[in-house]
């Protein structure tokens, strides 16, 4: 390609485009008041963990209160395994049925 420009070759608009953006030709000025001159922004990436949840404001609350939520029931096994086995440790000296308590 760089020959074929060596020589001579005109390529058109797009394919300048294309150079310029691949860095194989300099840029070309763009004309003074050009309406195409405009460069976009780099846009940043964020991790976003729970699409469609609304506007970027609106998600991160959402996002904070269902950590809340799932932290509250992941609390809620746990305390819940800690009183069953209470219970049953409890209930493990009991007598399981009358006829035993008269075994003993």
């Amino acid at each position: 390609m760089r020959y074929w420009l060596s020589v001579g070759a005109i390529p058109s608009q797009r394919v300048q485009r294309l150079l310029e953006k691949f860095d194989f030709v300099p840029k070309t000025p763009r004309p003074f008041g050009s309406q195409h001159d405009y460069q976009k922004p780099e846009r940043e990436y964020k991790m976003q963990h729970f699409r469609g949840l609304g506007k970027s404001g609106v998600i991160e609350n959402k996002v904070r209160f269902h950590y809340k939520q799932k932290l509250q029931e992941e609390m809620n096994i746990v305390e819940r395994r800690r009183r069953l086995s209470g219970e049953a440790l409890q209930n493990a000296h009991a007598a399981i049925t009358p006829f035993e308590s008269n075994v003993e």
